[in-house]
């Protein structure tokens, strides 16, 4: 019989899916969530997005990106912003990221200091 390793036998569970069950849970009740993990997208991929994603790859000039965001990325979100929320945002304050849980680590990561 194949034994399990000491390292394999310290994982813990996944903070991320007891928030999950947490806020399943939560819902259930009609208590307010708001999601902040990835999952599966609920609508098709804009057909804009997927012909342009498409086009840069076929022209074979993919590069890493500003860490920060491209320009034009950093437009559109500053467009969507104004139109959606009735705010102006500077592009200076606005940072592209991996997901809502990257930036709020970047962020806490930025101002909070371990003794706090």
């Amino acid at each position: 019989m194949m034994a399990i390793s000491q390292l394999a036998r310290t994982i813990k569970e996944s903070p991320t899916l007891r928030l999950n069950e947490q806020a399943r849970l939560m819902r259930e009740r009609g208590e307010p969530v708001i999601h902040l993990g990835i999952g599966e997208p609920k609508n098709k991929a804009p057909i804009n997005a997927i012909l342009s994603s498409a086009a840069r790859l076929n022209s074979g000039e993919v590069k890493y990106t500003p860490t920060d965001g491209t320009p034009s990325l950093k437009k559109a979100i500053i467009r969507y912003t104004d139109e959606n929320y009735d705010r102006c945002v500077a592009p200076e304050n606005v940072i592209v990221s991996t997901g809502a849980k990257q930036s709020l680590f970047n962020i806490l990561f930025t101002i909070i200091d371990p003794q706090d």
